[in-house]
């Protein structure tokens, strides 16, 4: 969270302590940093000047959940409910709280009518403990309504920081920087332009909608550069997890990618990270499955976002083979910003090798010419040629020694480098209907500029 943010905020609200809409918007962003207290102070300041706000008793809901405060969160919700003012959220958090409480009954009734609204809706915690909701009744015997529910063997359940707790679905914060990734200069000022769109409550930021595509050969960057935002901008990563989308059922696809946007959206400033998207946005054949053409659908529906009142996302995509997916991703609304990683340069290969301080025998000449020598190399490829260097020279009884460049030098020719073949399949297997793209157009001119 920018702290800047707040300052510009708090002075704003000097000189306008009766503006809902801004003191909102500070409650807020108290809330993201976890000021809790002083968010819940401001929440009510708005209730004070404006009782009927839902805005405010909405931001009440989500403070009390957090605060385990479960009586406030079910008293809150069920007045938004009455008022037909409950989103999507509010339920979800209404029903949680229900089920903390141990009222299992009024959880389901809940829970089913998400479900009525948006039949694709999946929650983990939810969808584990309510979509059979019978087989934690005692002896499959009938339940009362009237009754509350009481099992040993729920004591603990919700203890389990999986529910509690959804660190476990973003990037873990590493040590990392945008000085400290070499290269990806074009992808660092885009990301750093379009920041402001992570806060789309400050005035004046344009639209709050961000699609990046990054694709070229593997190796080359893409990945290692999210792990950089989660300290350079201070946002939550929400990694999409092929692993949780692949699934034989397709309704569950469908439901986990509205999941994870979702997600997205209610845990702002978050990205949302899209990795191998290839895999579910496929291009659309007659000979596609019916499940598989589903999933590309959903996925382009929660691009465009049209389905919800609140827009604002930022997702950011990576792929190795753009020439498989569906052209359609390539157009205005979907990923508007498409980006070609290519191998590292000659002086970006001579920063890597420089750095290998603790394997290499670095000599600023001499890694000269190995940078120059090793020609469309991925960042893997030239981990590979120092090792090989290594292995090749090891001498019995010797302790590990570091690796001479004219050793790394020596064996260049024999690892090919696969930005090359990269470029050809790109090239034959590009359909025609993606000629006119932004990708399309940057790879043929990394061909032409590079003789390949």
């Amino acid at each position: 969270m920018n702290k800047k943010d707040l300052k510009l905020i708090e002075e704003a609200l000097k000189k306008s302590p009766n503006n809902i809409a801004l003191r909102l918007t500070y409650a807020l962003k108290l809330f993201k940093v976890k000021e809790w207290e002083q968010s819940e102070k401001n929440y009510h300041a708005v209730l004070k000047l404006d009782p009927s706000n839902t805005k405010a008793k909405q931001g009440l809901v989500e403070l009390y959940f957090v605060k385990a405060n479960y009586s406030a969160v079910i008293v809150i919700a069920e007045e938004l409910v009455k008022l037909n003012a409950a989103s999507e959220k509010m339920m979800e958090l209404y029903a949680k709280a229900l089920l903390r409480q141990n009222s299992i009954a009024d959880a389901q009734e809940v829970y089913e009518r998400i479900i009525k609204n948006n039949p694709f809706y999946f929650d983990e915690e939810l969808d584990s403990v309510l979509e059979d909701h019978d087989e934690y009744l005692e002896d499959g015997a009938e339940y009362d309504d009237d009754e509350e529910y009481d099992d040993d063997d729920m004591a603990g359940f919700f203890e389990n920081p999986f529910f509690s707790d959804e660190s476990h679905l973003f990037l873990p914060e590493a040590n990392l920087h945008f000085n400290d990734i070499i290269g990806l200069d074009r992808v660092k000022a885009l990301i750093n332009f379009k920041t402001p769109i992570l806060t789309p409550e400050l005035p004046n930021q344009g639209s709050s909608k961000f699609g990046l595509l990054l694709f070229g050969p593997p190796g080359c960057g893409k990945t290692y550069f999210i792990k950089a935002l989660p300290k350079e901008l201070d946002v939550n990563i929400l990694p999409l997890g092929i692993d949780r989308l692949i699934d034989s059922f397709s309704y569950k696809a469908e439901g986990l990618l509205h999941f994870y946007f979702g997600k997205m959206r209610l845990n702002r400033p978050c990205i949302l990270w899209i990795d191998e998207v290839d895999r579910y946005a496929a291009a659309r054949t007659k000979d596609m499955s019916s499940d598989l053409r589903q999933t590309v659908s959903k996925l382009l529906e929660e691009l465009d976002g049209v389905r919800f009142k609140d827009e604002s996302q930022f997702v950011i995509a990576a792929t190795n083979e753009p020439w498989t997916m569906d052209s359609v991703f390539f157009t205005p609304g979907k990923f508007d910003y498409q980006m070609f990683i290519p191998p590292p340069s000659v002086d970006e290969r001579k920063k890597y090798f420089m750095k290998m301080v603790k394997t290499l025998q670095v000599d600023e000449i001499k890694v000269n010419a190995l940078a120059e020598a090793t020609a469309f190399y991925s960042y893997p490829e030239m981990d590979q040629l120092v090792d090989h260097a290594f292995f090749y020279n090891l001498k019995p009884a010797k302790r590990r020694q570091k690796v001479k460049v004219e050793q790394a030098l020596a064996i260049v020719d024999s690892i090919e480098p696969y930005a090359k073949t990269w470029i050809q399949k790109f090239v034959e297997h590009t359909p025609i209907a993606m000629h006119h793209t932004i990708a399309y157009k940057e790879v043929m001119k990394y061909k032409a500029t590079h003789n390949l």
